[in-house]
């Protein structure tokens, strides 16, 4: 695949969250860097934490399939659910996306794990951190089935950037090594919109952080819980809830801070000044804390396998 440089660069992150959208902060800055013009393509919350960090760029509105947990400890029928729609719902990206790139002359489509989004006339890549998909464990006999469905869309693709280390010490675990991954993939190291930061420590000023993140509902739970627990322990703490398109301004509540969102500059210094941070255990959200050099608790998404093993094995962070 030739250098991307001085191209029309559509970018798609998934709308599971922020991560998704986070991590590609700095693929958009080199994008710009190199003289690229770039539109991103994505759902209402990820096109707002974008355009905070690229004011001058006006985001389409191109929704991910999304999925919502229910409220309890398993997340079987919503799991088995979003599966089952898949396919069609990534044929139906597929058809969108080729309708935009020809509207907008579109010549690269990066793909952050939206995999309905190759092309044959362009160039196309795809980001995912995931290519051995954990299944709960009723379903660990179809993992095989599922690796192989995720290799297929992989393959369609001119490049697979995965985003971690590509040695023992990595990130992601077996979750993209001690497999064979694709022909057309490549390591290309962690991303974090924190990683060209250069924030000294910080004064404590935190007794507790709490980042929120991920699908509804469990990222409110997360929130709710969490607001109790300051309030019982007497705690200064500071919330941030991940609701970008809801701003930044702060709400007291006794001595607990609850904001919306905070500008990356902001988060990270929060980040450090926290004596204990709790957060999920979201692939990017554990890029960032390796960037900043910052530990945390982490409470996965109930029912995500994929947070409940990063949780459990992250070494790096």
């Amino acid at each position: 695949m030739e250098p991307i440089k001085h191209k029309t660069v559509l970018v798609c992150p998934l709308g599971w969250g922020l991560g998704h959208a986070a991590r590609l902060i700095p693929i958009i800055k080199n994008l710009l860097n190199d003289g690229n013009r770039v539109t991103i393509a994505g759902d209402s919350h990820t096109n707002a934490l974008l355009k905070q960090a690229f004011p001058r760029l006006e985001p389409i509105h191109f929704p991910s399939q999304t999925i919502r947990f229910s409220k309890g400890e398993s997340q079987l029928l919503p799991l088995i659910g979003y599966a089952l729609k898949l396919p069609f719902f990534a044929l139906w990206e597929h058809r969108r996306a080729k309708r935009l790139a020809k509207q907008l002359e579109v010549d690269v489509i990066i793909s952050d794990n939206r995999y309905g989004l190759f092309n044959a006339s362009i160039q196309t890549v795809l980001i995912t951190h995931q290519l051995r998909l954990l299944l709960p464990k009723p379903f660990g006999w179809a993992e095989p089935i599922a690796m192989a469905v995720i290799r297929w869309f992989a393959s369609r693709f001119t490049q697979v950037w995965i985003p971690d280390y590509e040695g023992e010490q990595n990130l992601s675990g077996k979750l993209s090594h001690g497999l064979r991954i694709p022909a057309n993939a490549r390591y290309i190291g962690p991303l974090s919109r924190f990683s060209e930061m250069n924030i000294p420590e910080q004064e404590k000023v935190w007794d507790l952080m709490v980042l929120a993140s991920g699908p509804e509902p469990h990222r409110s739970i997360l929130v709710d819980t969490m607001k109790g627990v300051a309030q019982r322990g007497n705690l200064r703490a500071i919330i941030v809830e991940g609701r970008p398109e809801k701003g930044s301004s702060p709400l007291w509540n006794g001595n607990t801070c609850i904001v919306p969102h905070l500008p990356d500059n902001e988060l990270a210094i929060a980040l450090k000044s926290a004596k204990k941070v709790v957060c999920r255990s979201g692939y990017s959200t554990i890029m960032d804390l390796h960037a900043l050099g910052v530990s945390a608790s982490f409470i996965p998404t109930p029912g995500q396998t994929e947070q409940e093993y990063l949780g459990e094995t992250c070494s790096l962070c």
